[in-house]
């Protein structure tokens, strides 16, 4: 009755689960426990997508299932977790702190090359300073879109002689999916709107936004629209089909 649900998805790894968002539901809910900030103009903001309690609640239920599945691998090693800059770094930082088993940090940057959105190739920006040989890797993101970022990071790691890896992801957006590669881990599953707070900008600004919330698109410069992964054009509303359903 709330819009979050934990389901199976033939999309995702069987033994996990990802929790769904509808935004016909969930308006009610986020009122009670997401504030904007003052220096954020109301009339920028669409609506509020994800609020604090809900995303902490599913942080919490992440890390429990994560050390679930990590407490017999390990085996006394710690757990090699990279996160991917610059828009997972709060999701990696309180996701570490809802773990139980022991953890090594480590990061990674990336630059897309391509026409607008679309990342047709994957520069690796910064170079780790772990030794990923033998490791078992956990990859933190915040946005699992087309794949191809991801899915070049597995390739590399997986080549270099990790033990394993695997993908947590903080939003799926599965319209923009280009790839068979699927996450282990996802926090929600969102339709492609573009977003900010909780790690995520709009020109750098708005990541220490503790709410996840979808901007006006008549509030953001023409260029920044065009570059942004699912923003209404033009200011346009969304469609009604491009909300959030059940999966």
């Amino acid at each position: 009755a709330l819009g979050l649900w934990s389901v199976q998805t033939s999309q995702l790894t069987p033994q996990h689960t990802v929790a769904v968002v509808s935004l016909l539901h969930i308006v009610s809910m986020v009122k009670s426990d997401s504030v904007i900030p003052s220096f954020v103009p109301q009339s920028d903001v669409a609506e509020v997508l994800l609020g604090e309690e809900l995303i902490q609640k599913r942080v919490r239920e992440l890390g429990k299932q994560i050390s679930l599945d990590y407490q017999e691998t390990l085996l006394g090693s710690p757990l090699l977790i990279l996160v991917v800059l610059k828009g997972a770094f709060v999701f990696a930082a309180d996701l570490v702190r809802a773990l139980q088993v022991a953890v090594e940090i480590d990061y990674l940057a990336f630059e897309s090359y391509g026409k607008k959105t679309q990342s047709d190739r994957v520069h690796l920006l910064q170079e780790l300073k772990a030794d990923v040989r033998g490791r078992h890797i956990l990859v933190v993101d915040d946005i699992f879109d087309t794949g191809k970022t991801l899915e070049y990071t597995s390739f590399i790691l997986a080549s270099s002689g990790a033990a394993s890896v695997k993908l947590c992801t903080f939003l799926f957006k599965p319209e923009r999916v280009e790839t068979d590669l699927r996450a282990n881990y996802v926090g929600f599953s969102i339709p492609n709107r573009f977003v900010v707070g909780y790690g995520m900008d709009v020109g750098g600004q708005l990541r220490s936004l503790r709410c996840v919330a979808v901007l006006r698109g008549d509030h953001m410069g023409e260029g920044q629209r065009r570059r942004h992964k699912g923003m209404p054009q033009d200011g346009a509303s969304p469609s009604p089909s491009s909300r959030a359903t059940p999966m």
